[in-house]
């Protein structure tokens, strides 16, 4: 069974130059060792050291050997764990000039949003902070580098400020932008929030 497994896998231990008859245990092991040393280290040590050279421009390697643990974030993925304020500074909101009545009506809307995602965090509603993001982006979870372009928030309006067009959220999640729709209370906000995104899944134009 051994010999057969080296046999189907020559190639790649040949490449590796690894090969050689397996007579014990400790053989097997050593073959896998061997294996394992050259897959992960000697197969891409080439990469590895251009990667360090283009590091070693304006000195960027010198500084992450000084400072390990200030760049650790920046090429170790770590999940970031998703609350209504994370979620809620990830969007950009373009708002009415200030003072005027529309910026008014839109920061009282920006606080039904910013409500409705603390009870999706809390679970008091069957919308979960994933789906939120889900609707608005077509994924689940924060990607390491963040979102390029950065989610935005727009709002359901004509241009002759009728807000009554749609009294569900629409979101383009190419573009990643959620467009709100206005509401009278927030529990209406709340339930028409929840009803659109839990009966729109898919990707495009929600």
């Amino acid at each position: 069974m051994l010999r057969e497994e080296v046999y189907e896998n020559s190639t790649l231990l040949h490449l590796a130059r690894c090969i050689r008859v397996i007579q014990s245990v400790e053989d097997k092991h050593q073959l896998i060792q061997d294996d394992l040393h050259w897959y992960l280290l000697d197969r891409t040590m080439h990469s590895q050291k251009r990667f360090k050279e283009g590091l070693k421009t304006l000195g960027v390697l010198d500084a992450m050997t000084v400072h390990p643990e200030l760049f650790k974030n920046a090429f170790i993925w770590k999940k970031v764990a998703m609350t209504s304020e994370v979620m809620a500074s990830l969007f950009q909101i373009t708002y009415s000039p200030l003072g005027s009545n529309g910026r008014i009506r839109k920061e009282r809307l920006i606080g039904y949003w910013r409500d409705f995602l603390q009870d999706c965090e809390e679970e008091e509603c069957s919308t979960q902070l994933p789906d939120v993001l889900s609707f608005v982006t077509g994924e689940n979870q924060i990607p390491p580098l963040c979102f390029d372009p950065q989610p935005s928030i727009e709002f359901i309006q004509s241009k002759d400020g009728n807000d009554e067009l749609s009294k569900y959220p629409e979101a383009n999640t190419c573009a990643s932008v959620l467009r709100l729709p206005f509401s009278k209370s927030y529990e209406q906000f709340k339930t028409n929030m929840d009803f659109g995104i839990q009966n729109s899944p898919g990707f495009g134009r929600a």
